[in-house]
């Protein structure tokens, strides 16, 4: 570690951790060993992961208007099926009940797949969210969101082209049943962590 440039924690008692401290309903001490660059010149905070858990979760929730499209869509695909069928068994009509389903589909698919491109877009805006919360230890779990959403405008689409980018590398990971993704998981997570610091570099809260 050290020759790489990495310092480990120096007191073992921060590395020890306790879950049924975080509700776990077992006594399981662990120890967590954390190397971080030198060149940081900054110490790990175990306490603070469950802050970066707050923001994820508070991203998760700005993304309701997802989740609506999702099960209308499925309601929707559901009960017009449902009542295609009924609607040709009162008939008496095949074509009835074959036309009043497959418009139940439709309608339920097409909401289904809004709400699919829905949470890309607003996915999107929370991307930051992590970063800025590990740059900023006293900052609150919603305020990181909030401020990740305000730095990305102009940057989603930069953001999605940089993902598909890996879409080969993500490809080959499921070919070998995710061994190589040993590889491609510090290479890509390496390369969001710059992109942020691009965005920071270059972002003015007074604009």
């Amino acid at each position: 570690f050290d020759k790489a440039g990495y310092c480990l924690l120096d007191n073992l008692k921060e590395a020890i951790i306790d879950f049924t401290e975080y509700g776990v309903p077992q006594r399981r001490r662990r120890a967590f060993f954390v190397g971080m660059h030198k060149e940081l010149k900054r110490t790990f905070d175990f306490d603070g992961i469950w802050r970066i858990i707050g923001g994820r979760l508070w991203a998760m929730l700005k993304m309701w208007p997802a989740y609506v499209c999702y099960v209308v869509g499925f309601i929707v695909m559901f009960f017009g099926m449902f009542a295609g069928a009924l609607g040709g068994a009162a008939t008496e009509s095949e074509e009835t009940m074959i036309i009043g389903m497959l418009l139940g589909m439709l309608v339920g698919y097409v909401l289904i797949m809004a709400g699919a491109v829905l949470m890309v877009i607003l996915n999107l805006n929370y991307v930051l969210t992590e970063y800025i919360l590990m740059d900023n230890p006293n900052m609150k779990a919603l305020d990181g969101a909030n401020l990740s959403k305000t730095m990305m405008k102009g940057h989603k689409g930069e953001w999605f082209v940089m993902i598909l980018s890996f879409l080969g590398w993500d490809i080959l990971t499921a070919m070998t049943f995710g061994i190589l993704s040993i590889y491609t998981t510090p290479y890509k997570l390496h390369t969001f962590a710059g992109y942020y610091n691009a965005i920071k570099a270059n972002y003015n809260p007074m604009a």
